[in-house]
């Protein structure tokens, strides 16, 4: 394949207050996956401008240093008409809106200045660079990492909302040469929505087979201060309403009963002011009895996760609800490492149980999950053969230069 002059948008991830963790490490691996391909990458965000580790590699700040109160105004205004009147388009006046003026701007003079000859772009719902993309003649691939409307029921957000925001993203799908979905129901949702399926292709996300990778548990665990005798259950993720932290934690009576010097940890933070929060979940812990055998870390720096992941001896990856909308980057972080995997048993993770991998489970029955957990951890031949197999699994399906080459040779 040529080379070629690459516009990455990333809209969503590195706005203000935004805690997408796992949002701003797909950003990072996969810009810098095309890089290391020898593509010319142009990436366009809202901040982190520290992210140029590769001299293929470019990266613009598209915030503007102060927002008019019209601004955020026109924004809500645009949702507002498109559900009222319930007319599937996106009048495109908000480009002379101070911030979206100033975006078009940036998109266009790199398109023109670089010789952009395609754009990358992250769903964010009006998806300015489908809109441009198509004026401008450039090929636009638009990436879906969720199912938005469904995100925003679940927080209560009421159905002419929703119904905007829909509009707008099928306006986004009708645009875009080629759309990627990280799973088969996030596909399967726009299409019956609308969306033309001829224009999906189904791609995972993926995982730094650099840094994350299989390393001595032990000496893991004296690097964290970790008591060598014990057993580490490990959870990775923000505090958010459907991770299922709560589930994990209400486990723990029934697996100290049968392995007393159990403990459970827990990387992450709260996001914001949703719930639950950290103190949240130390109170319910608290309550149960457990709190000694709950370990809060906080959240930690990118470089330090791969260490932490080692020293657990079985992992979680719970799902409240989305079912397959989703692709947690946490999951083949967790099988880089030689991990077992327990893991709610939705369809997109069903391949985990057919490569025997880990064990599904129904995280809300507590008593069943504590069961699988402790039988893991009892039989230790098991869970290295569920690791092993896990770890070679991801080298072949979902390295990120596996998943940037994937991409790039959509047709």
């Amino acid at each position: 394949m040529e080379n070629m002059n690459i516009l990455f948008l990333a809209l969503s991830e590195f706005g203000r207050n935004n805690d997408r963790e796992g949002g701003k490490t797909h950003v990072f691996e996969l810009a810098k996956s095309f890089a290391d391909l020898g593509h010319n990458v142009h990436l366009v965000t809202f901040g982190m401008l520290d992210l140029a580790q590769n001299n293929n590699l470019s990266v613009y700040n598209a915030s503007i240093k102060k927002r008019r109160p019209i601004d955020f105004f026109c924004k809500h205004l645009l949702l507002f008409f498109l559900s009222v009147i319930r007319v599937k388009f996106l009048p495109f006046f908000n480009k002379n809106i101070n911030q979206f003026s100033y975006l078009s701007y940036l998109i266009k003079r790199i398109i023109k200045e670089k010789q952009i000859n395609l754009i990358y772009e992250r769903h964010i719902g009006y998806d300015p660079g489908t809109l441009i993309g198509k004026e401008m003649g450039v090929a636009t691939i638009l990436e879906l990492n969720g199912i938005k409307p469904l995100e925003l029921r679940e927080r209560g957000f009421n159905d002419d909302l929703i119904y905007g925001k829909l509009a707008l993203e099928l306006e986004s799908m009708k645009r875009a040469n080629r759309i990627v979905a990280v799973s088969k129901g996030i596909r399967d949702y726009y299409v019956s929505m609308g969306a033309d399926k001829r224009k999906f292709s189904l791609i995972p996300n993926g995982v730094n087979l650099n840094i994350f990778y299989p390393k001595d548990k032990y000496i893991c665990k004296n690097k964290l201060g970790l008591d060598n005798s014990k057993y580490y259950i490990g959870m990775v993720g923000t505090f958010r309403f459907y991770q299922g932290f709560e589930y994990a934690i209400r486990c723990m009576p029934y697996i100290v009963k049968e392995l007393p010097g159990a403990k459970m940890i827990i990387l992450g933070r709260s996001d914001n002011n949703l719930k639950p929060t950290r103190p949240d979940l130390e109170e319910l812990a608290s309550n149960l009895g457990v709190i000694d055998n709950v370990i809060f870390t906080g959240s930690r720096p990118y470089a330090e996760v791969p260490c932490y992941v080692n020293a657990f001896d079985v992992c979680l990856l719970f799902r409240e609800y989305l079912k397959d909308g989703h692709w947690p980057i946490k999951l083949f972080e967790y099988m880089a490492c030689g991990k077992p995997v327990v893991c709610t048993s939705w369809e997109i993770f069903k391949f985990i149980e057919e490569e025997k991998l880990g064990i599904l489970i129904d995280h809300r029955d507590v008593i069943a999950t504590a069961k699988a957990i402790v039988k893991l951890l009892k039989n230790e031949r098991t869970s290295r053969q569920m690791g092993e197999r896990g770890s070679s699994y991801v080298k072949k399906h979902g390295s990120w230069d596996k998943i940037a080459e994937d991409i790039l040779n959509i047709k």
